[in-house]
């Protein structure tokens, strides 16, 4: 508690005491919030470089007051101390191996922000998840809103520049999924989101079918088909089979690179049964290319690396290795996957006993889609541990777990 004395002027010297409660406050966490998702969600480097480093300055300033919020108040969670510990160790090898060290530090007060806002307002979750949701769903409108003002980004030949979401067509859909999760989490608190969450989905789908980005527009029509599941049981199944199948495919296809060419059955299964190319446009290659240089340094990493360091070090047929596991290991190694899974299955644990809700069932579905896009796809730390973070608190704050003190 902040207190603020001001002497009134006056015979008797009267005292009249101010008290500002960071914890109730509402304009400051909301803007805040507003701030660091546009942050995370745009690429407004090239297109709106002052709103570029406004938004970078207020989140970076917003880090440092909230961390002397969390430590003044010196209560930590398990899960804020194991997803700091997973950052160090990202940045320990990124300053290790001089590599992107700006951008890793970026990105983990980003992190580390909405991980300290989801904390320090875990009494009013109910008013900072929809925070997230009304934040991320401008993103999605104001990207609509971009791409209708700007028809040569659809009906000419794709460029990877002059995109807002994202700065690229194929990082838009987790971004879609994230604000679609979110504000279906915030349906368990009243069924008026609705009348957001149904134009959501629907403004996803148009954006998504104008770019033509088949990765995200069949995550959402598979998304969708879980949300119409009339039968809650079935809805836990579907995401069962859906997590699955990203394991299968993570072990046995991922990780064979261009060997899975040679396998007839895997041949078989892909083009016959998935009407896929067995390159998957080329990604087996890039695939292939990342394993070989992981098996270089299997523990460590290389740490957070940066474009020219792709073209350079692996295949220069396009950038990074279009797999999330496969770019966590390159970064990370092992000991990065490890605490990446041990995020997940912490996040799992809390909100298992929670899955009794048709929300809460949508939003895991939604953690599970992101996943299934991450097997063709790469993605900013920031936007993929997002979701996992707003399932672990969201399970805290529905009980009284015993918090830890510093």
């Amino acid at each position: 508690m902040f207190t603020l004395k001001i002497k009134k002027p006056s015979l008797s010297s009267k005292r009249i005491t101010f008290q500002i409660n960071p914890e109730r406050m509402t304009l400051v966490p909301m803007i805040t919030v507003l701030v660091l998702m546009s942050f995370i969600c745009f690429a407004l480097s090239d297109l709106f470089p002052f709103l570029s480093y406004a938004s970078l300055g207020i989140t970076l300033l917003s880090f440092f007051t909230y961390s002397f919020l969390i430590i003044r108040k010196r209560i930590i969670t398990s899960y804020t101390f194991l997803i700091a510990l997973t950052l160090l160790s990202l940045i320990s090898v990124t300053v290790t191996n001089v590599q992107d060290i700006k951008n890793s530090v970026y990105d983990t007060c980003a992190i580390l922000l909405y991980v300290f806002l989801l904390q320090y307002y875990i009494g009013r979750f109910q008013f900072i998840l929809t925070c997230f949701a009304i934040a991320l769903s401008f993103c999605v409108y104001v990207n609509f809103l971009h791409l209708l003002t700007h028809p040569a980004l659809w009906m000419t030949l794709k460029d990877s520049s002059g995109y807002l979401l994202g700065g690229n067509y194929n990082q838009m859909g987790i971004r879609m999924i994230v604000a679609l999760g979110i504000n279906t989490l915030c349906v368990n608190y009243s069924k008026l989101w609705l009348f957001n969450l149904i134009p959501l989905l629907i403004i996803c789908f148009i954006s998504l079918t104008l770019l033509g980005s088949m990765t995200a527009l069949a995550s959402f029509t598979l998304i969708t088909l879980i949300y119409i599941i009339p039968n809650k049981f079935l809805q836990k199944i579907a995401v069962v089979t859906l997590l699955i199948f990203v394991v299968l495919f993570q072990v046995f296809i991922v990780f064979n690179g261009k060997g899975i060419e040679n396998n007839e059955l895997a041949v078989y299964f892909i083009e016959e049964i998935l009407n896929k190319d067995i390159t998957f446009t080329g990604r087996t290659r890039l695939w292939d290319s990342a394993i070989r240089i992981i098996t270089d340094s299997p523990v460590w990493g290389y740490g957070y690396v940066n474009t020219t360091w792709f073209i350079t070090k692996m295949d220069s047929f396009a950038m990074g290795p279009h797999n999330m596991i496969l770019a966590i290991l390159i970064n990370g190694g092992m000991i990065l996957l490890m605490l990446y899974c041990a995020l997940l299955h912490k996040s799992y644990h809390y909100i298992k006993p929670y899955l009794n809700k048709r929300p809460t069932i949508l939003f895991a579905a939604c953690i599970v889609t992101s996943l299934f896009m991450s097997l063709m796809e790469m993605y900013q730390y920031p936007i993929i541990l997002l979701m996992p973070s707003v399932a672990y608190f969201y399970a805290y704050s529905q009980k009284n777990i015993k918090e830890t003190r510093i």
